[in-house]
């Protein structure tokens, strides 16, 4: 029995063991990345620091990546969130190979000047789906909700039905039902547009059984917020997954309360199914009526994302969700806000002429629907990552033709394991290059001129030589940013006759622009000159007046 025993406990390690060195070339589970962030930065203390942000509704640590050298919080900062959809973990893996290359001798004149912020995985509970028995995409946080408004919370969730060890979907065939067969692919369902005279024909649910009996099927899954939905611009209220308020998760509070705690802040990259560096982003609200010009902002934008665009290998058109972190970084937050996905599929042509297109759709050869693109690009790559459609003898649906295949969970977002090499590349460098953009301030020349009288008329001129302005118009209205503000100090005896010892320059500096501080001094001496903001860091000089 002992021996039964010892063998068993080998096992397990040998099985746990097996399963963490995978992981660590992969996609990682919340534990794994936890050691992999505290290995990164405890090998490179000096310049990486780990602290915990928050914790996630499943109790979770929110892990936030300090990166930079000096006072990191007088530097302008980018901040990358990753992980915010609950099944978005190639993002997570993007974020944390970025984190990795920033220990690089080559980016330490980077890392002099710029801060770096970041937060692998926003969400953790959601991605933990991926690495559960079965495997299963979760819609949102560990958070208990009642999704069928019933006093129950969490009660009739997905189970799998046909024992294949992963959570998929069924289609039911159902006069009354929303769905159809895409008539691009029969393999693929889309909801029936009535306004295009579309008839649905399906049930499409996730896999599951009734189980409290209520004549519905999985109608109140586990899962509760998804985080991408819960930030305060354009919330929609009344959603299964935008959680009950704005920021009614830890995880969405934790992420506002850490941008508006680092003012140094300028841009925010979020890892995003939506793309909206390719895409053009009208910058624009209902405010800009009454006399609000965001028309810096929106040329910093557009500059910044021309680009940026080379990094990204595949154009995709969508509508930003409700309630996202992009858009409220912007709106809300004031910063200059970038997003895209870690991973898309690309769009491949396949070779049609061989079977009858009854039995395989002519693809489009740029379709902007992901899953069409998703769809052809798996059945040639990896087709174990779409589960063919099986009928099943469904106990709920008597009489009725159910069948249970789809995409396997995390599928359509995420690429295979071993094809990460192909996320890397494209974000580290677009992080990077946005990193590099930040402002950057120089004393472009100062002059003293004497007037007479032991009068002295000091010109001081300031150039933004980076890429990106000072601060943005909307930061300022949120009164999430500082603007640029110049200080002079005197030596004992003199006196500032004309100009302001301290002056503050309200709109943005923008990118090779250059601004003047001048004012008249009475009496010699040294004057000790600061000038800069938290989003630009600071620049001092001296002038001697002899």
């Amino acid at each position: 029995m002992f021996k039964f025993i010892r063998l068993v406990i080998v096992f397990l390690i040998v099985t746990d063991f097996t399963s963490f060195a995978q992981q660590r070339n992969g996609y990682q589970s919340h534990s794994v990345l936890e050691y992999t962030l505290k290995e990164i930065s405890g090998q490179n203390s000096s310049i990486i620091s780990l602290k915990e942000i928050g914790k996630s509704a499943g109790g979770r640590s929110i892990l936030a990546v300090e990166i930079g050298t000096g006072e990191r919080s007088e530097k302008p900062a980018l901040l990358v969130v990753a992980g915010a959809e609950p099944d978005d973990i190639a993002g997570t893996y993007a974020a944390t190979e970025f984190i990795r290359s920033l220990t690089a001798d080559s980016l330490k004149s980077l890392l002099a000047r710029v801060t770096i912020y970041a937060i692998p995985r926003l969400s953790p509970d959601g991605a933990e789906g991926y690495f559960s028995i079965p495997k299963i995409s979760l819609p949102g946080n560990s958070e208990a909700d009642d999704a069928d408004h019933d006093g129950a919370n969490d009660e009739d969730g997905a189970e799998d039905l046909n024992a294949d060890g992963q959570i998929t979907m069924m289609r039911i065939i159902d006069p009354l039902g929303d769905w159809m067969l895409n008539p691009e692919d029969s393999a693929l369902m889309k909801r029936a547009d009535k306004r295009k005279g579309e008839l649905g024909m399906y049930q499409l649910l996730t896999e599951g059984k009734d189980n409290d009996r209520d004549g519905k099927v999985n109608e109140d899954e586990i899962g509760g917020t998804n985080v991408n939905r819960n930030f305060t611009f354009k919330y929609k209220p009344y959603q299964t997954d935008g959680g009950n308020y704005p920021f009614s998760s830890p995880e969405a509070r934790s992420l506002g309360e850490f941008l508006f705690a680092h003012n140094n802040i300028l841009a925010v990259f979020t890892f995003e199914y939506y793309d909206n560096i390719n895409e053009s982003w009208k910058i624009s609200t209902p405010e800009q009526q009454s006399g609000n010009n965001f028309a810096p902002d929106s040329v910093a934008y557009s500059q910044t994302a021309a680009l940026l665009k080379k990094h990204l290998q595949y154009s995709y058109k969508a509508e930003p969700p409700a309630g996202d972190i992009a858009q409220w970084a912007y709106f809300h937050g004031g910063r200059l806000s970038f997003c895209a996905p870690a991973w898309m599929y690309p769009s491949i042509q396949t070779d049609t002429t061989k079977e009858s297109p009854k039995k395989t759709s002519d693809y489009k050869k740029n379709s902007v629907d992901n899953e069409i693109r998703a769809l052809r690009w798996i059945q040639n790559f990896a087709p174990q990552n779409f589960i063919q459609w099986k009928k099943y003898d469904h106990p709920d649906f008597t009489g009725m033709s159910v069948e249970i295949g789809g995409f396997a969970p995390f599928a359509l977002h995420n690429p295979p394991a071993d094809s990460l090499v192909s996320v890397v590349k494209g974000s580290v460098n677009l992080l990077t290059e946005l990193a590099q953009l930040m402002p950057e301030l120089i004393v472009e020349s100062k002059k003293i001129e004497p007037l007479g009288n032991d009068i002295f008329r000091v010109t001081i001129s300031i150039t933004n030589i980076g890429k990106l302005p000072s601060h943005t118009v909307v930061g300022r209205q949120v009164r999430g940013l500082r603007p640029l503000q110049s200080r002079v100090e005197l030596a004992p005896g003199q006196k500032i006759l004309s100009g302001k010892a301290i002056q503050l320059f309200t709109e943005p500096l923008a990118p090779q622009a250059t601004i003047q501080h001048t004012f008249l001094v009475l009496g010699k001496g040294d004057i000790h000159y600061t000038i800069g903001c938290p989003t630009t860091g600071f620049v001092k000089t001296k002038m001697s007046i002899k």
